[in-house]
């Protein structure tokens, strides 16, 4: 996120458990999230194991694509 914001480049970021105002990115970003009620917990590990994560489960591909074309940005695959 450093990197493009030092390049004035639009950031996509995906956000579960962090809290963007505290975390960043702070400028030029268009924020992903999905609404799930224990969001935003600040914690490394989801103290739900493996049944969690679901901030970040429901952010699927597919949005993040309609997203990126949204704002006019594209990606490029690499392998």
């Amino acid at each position: 996120r450093f990197t493009s914001n030092a390049f004035h480049k639009k950031v996509v970021a995906l956000m579960g458990p962090t809290r963007p105002e505290k975390t960043g990115p702070y400028w030029n970003a268009c924020i992903v999230r999905e609404p799930v009620s224990c969001s935003p917990c600040l914690k490394r590990e989801c103290p739900r194991g493996e049944k969690g994560m679901e901030c970040m489960k429901r952010i699927t591909p597919g949005k993040v694509l309609k997203i990126l074309e949204k704002e006019g940005l594209s990606c490029e695959r690499v392998s």
